[in-house]
């Protein structure tokens, strides 16, 4: 009889803990590219095909000139905060590096030293370069999934421009369980090329 109550908590745990998953794997920021709406003002960015795709290749301030909290690193490369001591300067830019019409390496340089480089794989769309990403960290006693799905363009001054969506959600370790999950988008972020 103790041996069936066991079984029979187990089996029910077992299936709590599916239910839980399957409802958290049909969230809106989890295992979906997250959307991103429209490009806005195209007649205001350069075109961009794939013989101009080019165009993007230069260094770019990490800090967007309206003060977003979004980081051109942070879009590229998903890492920043354990390279900086303080707020990012003028010695801590993104070198961009088209390497064909279909991935873009990105270079964050801090006090002008490389730090880290990753190449990200998107499309032409439009005007724009689209490239999405995830990735799954363990904390402690968190499992964390982050995504993005990012947009890059050209102004007619030849800055960056960035359209952002970010989201996650966060488990526990032992019991696979959400917690919380949601995502934030942003538009028309500026970043100033350096020369």
């Amino acid at each position: 009889l103790f041996l069936q109550l066991i079984m029979l908590n187990l089996h029910t745990y077992v299936l709590v803990v599916l239910a839980c998953c399957i409802s958290s794997f049909s969230s809106c920021t989890v295992f979906r590219t997250l959307r991103l709406d429209p490009a806005q003002h195209e007649d205001s960015i350069q075109p961009i095909g794939p013989a101009t795709i080019s165009k993007f290749n230069g260094d770019y301030q990490v800090l967007s000139s309206d003060s977003n909290i979004s980081t051109l690193a942070y879009a590229f490369t998903y890492e920043e905060k354990r390279y900086y001591t303080k707020r990012p300067g003028k010695d801590d830019f993104v070198r961009l590096q088209v390497l064909d019409e279909g991935r873009v390496k990105a270079s964050l340089f801090v006090n002008g030293t490389l730090v880290k480089t990753k190449t990200v794989k998107g499309k032409l769309e439009g005007n724009s370069f689209k490239f999405s990403s995830s990735h799954f960290k363990i904390w402690v006693l968190l499992n964390v999934h982050r995504m993005q799905t990012n947009r890059i363009s050209l102004s007619a001054e030849g800055d960056l421009l960035l359209d952002t969506n970010s989201g996650g959600i966060a488990y526990l370790v032992i019991v696979f369980i959400p917690l919380s999950g949601s995502s934030v988008d942003t538009y028309n972020l500026r970043f100033k090329r350096k020369h």
